[in-house]
């Protein structure tokens, strides 16, 4: 009696194991470069809250005592809309 025999493997357990190793390999260099440019968006929005902090304070003080007028009026103005 004959034995049948299926269709021919596509991929040998070798190549298989290789082709998952660089597989693994690539998501993980993804994953780093990921982090790594999370970590510096996360820094570049600290600098900017930083530097516009910085402005609205160096704003408020050469305004100086014209400050409460511009409050004042913004506050006027809200309540009238």
């Amino acid at each position: 009696m004959s034995r049948l025999m299926g269709p021919p493997d596509k991929f040998l357990p070798s190549e298989w194991k290789h082709a998952n190793q660089v597989q693994f390999r690539s998501s993980e260099a993804e994953r780093s470069h990921s982090q790594r440019l999370t970590a510096e968006c996360q820094s570049l929005i600290e600098e900017s809250d930083k530097s516009t902090k910085r402005m609205q304070q160096d704003a408020l003080k050469k305004l100086g005592k014209s400050g409460w007028r511009l409050t004042w009026c913004m506050m006027r103005w809200k309540r009238s809309c």
